[in-house]
């Protein structure tokens, strides 16, 4: 399966932490839109990878749609409960409670 990428990031650094900051063109949007249409999904997950060679004042990472989808779930089986012994308890006066 071809790989699909849309969009860059950068990740910039607050006094909060790190704050990944994403960004889109029309071109990829389109192409995540095409990427929903074609799997007739409601969504679409995104990587968020570093790139290998960074270059001043570019962005610093790129966006890979997952494509990873669930597998089939296996039948789940029915719990049954095995009993292995059966006691009889008696009721005794004492051991009814007054409420």
């Amino acid at each position: 399966m071809e790989k699909i990428y849309a969009g860059t990031a950068r990740m910039l650094a607050t006094q909060f932490g790190t704050l990944p900051k994403v960004t889109f063109s029309r071109k990829d949007l389109n192409t995540l839109l095409q990427y929903l249409n074609e799997n007739d999904t409601e969504f679409v997950s995104l990587n968020v990878k570093e790139k290998p060679q960074k270059v001043e004042g570019k962005p610093t990472h790129y966006l890979q749609v997952d494509e990873w989808k669930p597998g089939q779930v296996k039948e789940k089986k029915e719990f049954t409960p095995v009993v292995t012994k059966r006691e009889i308890i008696e009721k005794n006066e004492k051991d009814v409670l007054p409420f």
